[in-house]
């Protein structure tokens, strides 16, 4: 079993920390009265720590498991099992704000909620998934414009991986329509009397 887990560095944290108390100040300073500044600010303070624990916890807790017959992913208290049969490439989402890259599956899988977690339960909804986001906190997928570089991602501890357990994943569908197109006319050569 080999985990996968992209930890964001703590000068990150404190950047976020620092950029968000500038941006609440002039916030504050630019809309509100002067004379309530310093009481503005001590009320939007513990949102700010609110929204950075969240992320700590967030980047704590995503992680990819690989093991010989699957994977297991998890981002927060949702996580999803599949086989590496399952997977049929790798692919790209647009959710209309980011581009993710990640696993396409064949079969869709259904997500579980740990009982166990920052969230209370019922603010998570478990959902079938066909696509298994890797980029960013769970997996550093090297990327040349808008797509996945295979060539590059071969030589990552993740592309052996994939290489491994998941060859398919490295076939462009056009060659893998002409593999199949190929055993087809073999199996019925082989038939023929």
């Amino acid at each position: 079993m080999k985990t996968y887990q992209n930890q964001l560095h703590p000068f990150i944290y404190l950047s976020l920390g620092a950029g968000y108390l500038l941006f609440q100040g002039a916030v504050c300073w630019l809309f509100l009265p002067r004379a309530n500044f310093l009481q503005n600010n001590l009320i939007m303070l513990p949102l700010g720590a609110v929204f950075l624990g969240w992320l700590y916890y967030f980047s704590l807790t995503s992680k990819l498991r690989v093991y010989p017959e699957g994977f297991h992913w998890r981002q927060g208290r949702v996580h999803l099992r599949s086989s590496w049969s399952n997977v049929s490439h790798l692919g790209s989402m647009n959710d209309g704000y980011a581009t993710t890259y990640g696993l396409s599956l064949k079969t869709p899988m259904p997500t579980k909620v740990y009982p166990k977690g920052f969230l209370p339960k019922w603010l998570i909804d478990p959902k079938t998934m066909n696509y298994v986001p890797l980029s960013g906190i769970v997996v550093p997928l090297p990327t040349r414009g808008s797509t996945i570089d295979e060539h590059a991602l071969r030589r990552t501890p993740f592309g052996q991986d994939l290489m491994r357990y998941a060859p398919q994943v490295f076939q462009n569908p056009v060659e893998s329509e002409q593999s199949n197109h190929c055993t087809k006319q073999t199996e019925l050569r082989s038939q023929a009397p």
